[in-house]
């Protein structure tokens, strides 16, 4: 009961320094390249003007608005919530539709924002991920414990094997562990 106890105040305290410590300041980190990205989706708009369709930069400043805004919500349960969501025919299409203006777009910079936007968020559902994982570690290690014992005997069958053809001589070796006069042999 104690051990239970003790292991389960550990991982409260990893727990709360991962998550009130740690992931705010990646947070904030990546609230910062989101707003570089912004900043340089906007840039971009100002330099070239007309250049840009105006459908696919109102597209792009909302879902680097939406990253921001987000990024604490970018969890799991978003992800499942999001994935229901996109079982409506209506809602797919019109997001293929969105992704396909961005990404069939000739400006190569406007490509290169759309990537880091995507990476970033994915870098902030990671990070809030890892709250889950750290409860998660034991069942982690469990199953990797289970395969290394699941392979364990598959190399100690090859092992058998090789030890079954070994010389009686060198066979006494291995399991007395005292060498063998050869000459006698």
């Amino acid at each position: 009961m104690a051990i239970t106890i003790y292991t389960l105040s550990i991982f409260s305290l990893v727990y709360f320094i991962y998550e009130g410590i740690i992931v705010p300041s990646f947070r904030s980190e990546l609230r910062y390249k989101f707003f570089k990205v912004r900043d340089r989706l906007r840039m971009l708009k100002i330099e070239q003007g007309d250049e840009i369709d105006e459908e696919v930069f109102k597209y792009m400043d909302q879902s680097i608005n939406a990253g921001i805004k987000l990024i604490p919500a970018l969890n799991l349960s978003s992800y499942l919530r999001s994935r229901d969501e996109l079982k409506d025919e209506k809602i797919l299409k019109k997001v293929h539709e969105r992704m396909d203006l961005i990404i069939n777009n000739d400006d190569a910079e406007l490509g290169r924002i759309y990537e880091k936007t995507i990476k970033y968020s994915t870098i902030g559902f990671a990070l809030n991920l890892g709250g889950i994982l750290i409860f998660l570690s034991p069942l982690i290690i469990l199953v990797l414990l289970l395969v290394i014992l699941i392979k364990l005997p598959l190399g100690v069958k090859k092992q058998i094997q090789e030890i079954s053809i070994i010389p009686d001589y060198r066979f006494n070796v291995i399991f007395t562990e005292t060498e063998v006069d050869y000459e006698l042999c």
